[in-house]
């Protein structure tokens, strides 16, 4: 349902949209960067291959700034490295699922020695 003031006056029109209404939330995971080069081209790139194959949103914030995690440009402009803190971000329809394989992914070190 939607509601909107029509008049000014205190009535309010509903509307009834039918519209499918998603019951998501977001889910926010901080994760340290324990990997010796960070999220540098080759590690950005093995993490997008992972990020792609879920249909949620996913977003990586560091500090004040947040990049797509599907975009390699996006997440090397964030200029994350070992020690570093972010915030993983996912929305949608497997976002848990998403978030849970991210999270690992980054602990285990995105696949160098750490």
């Amino acid at each position: 349902m939607f509601c909107n003031s029509d008049d000014g006056k205190g009535f309010w029109t509903i509307y009834n949209l039918n519209i499918r209404e998603a019951v998501t939330s977001m889910v926010k995971r901080e994760i340290m960067i324990t990997n010796l080069s960070g999220l540098e081209s080759k590690p950005a790139a093995m993490f997008i291959q992972k990020a792609s194959n879920f249909k949620s949103s996913i977003w990586v914030e560091k500090g004040e700034r947040k990049a797509n995690a599907k975009s390699l440009l996006g997440l090397l402009s964030l200029s994350v490295g070992n020690g570093n803190k972010i915030i993983l971000i996912t929305e949608g329809e497997d976002e848990i699922e998403a978030a849970e394989e991210l999270e690992k992914y980054l602990v285990a070190g995105l696949g160098e020695n750490v």
